[in-house]
């Protein structure tokens, strides 16, 4: 029954798109914590999701780590930028995330861009070029046992803001080289 009591949170704030009146606004990491007793892929935790400013409904999603097993909430304030890409401009959501990579996602509709790691990561077997979720690795899985991964439930990022500079098209980020060893009980 843990579908009925857990949930994700949202830890920092949203951003307002004024061209296509939605909100962006990030989500955290699904609960309760063990992953063994939520089973699927708890939809719209670790999610960046578009509401309607005016009706509350959400509008479009894009999660980034299905069925979260290490803490990785989706906690840095995503930012809205439009981005040269193939000579044509795409307006894009950029983020970083605790599970250490940052994401491009089309902000019109929340379609998978690219995803690159800013520090190690080993929870997984790397990202699905599709889809952009983690591949993953069951050795790295902590209700099967101790396991040592990278980032830390701390982050590779955490609350720190990103910024981004639009004449270069650098974005900037905070990172913790963290790594740890856990495992989920019940």
């Amino acid at each position: 029954d843990a579908w009925m009591h857990g949930g994700g949170t949202t830890w920092t704030t949203g951003v307002y798109d004024v061209k296509q009146n939605l909100i962006f606004w990030g989500t955290g990491n699904p609960g309760p914590w063990a992953g063994a007793v939520r089973p699927g892929d708890n939809l719209n935790t670790i999610s960046t999701l578009a509401f309607d400013p005016d009706t509350g409904a959400i509008k479009m999603h894009y999660q980034y780590v299905p069925h979260d097993l290490w803490d990785y909430d989706n906690i840095t304030t995503p930012m809205l930028i439009d981005v040269k890409r193939d000579g044509k401009t795409l307006p894009g959501i950029f983020s970083t995330h605790k599970q250490g990579y940052a994401y491009l996602l089309n902000r019109t509709n929340m379609q998978f861009v690219y995803a690159e790691p800013f520090m190690s990561v080993t929870f997984d077997k790397g990202i699905d070029p599709t889809t952009g979720h983690p591949i993953p690795d069951p050795a790295k899985d902590p209700s099967n046992g101790l396991v040592d991964v990278c980032p830390s439930f701390l982050g590779g990022t955490n609350y720190m803001p990103l910024s981004y500079d639009a004449a270069t098209g650098y974005a900037y980020v905070t990172g913790n080289e963290w790594c740890e060893t856990i495992k989920g009980l019940p």
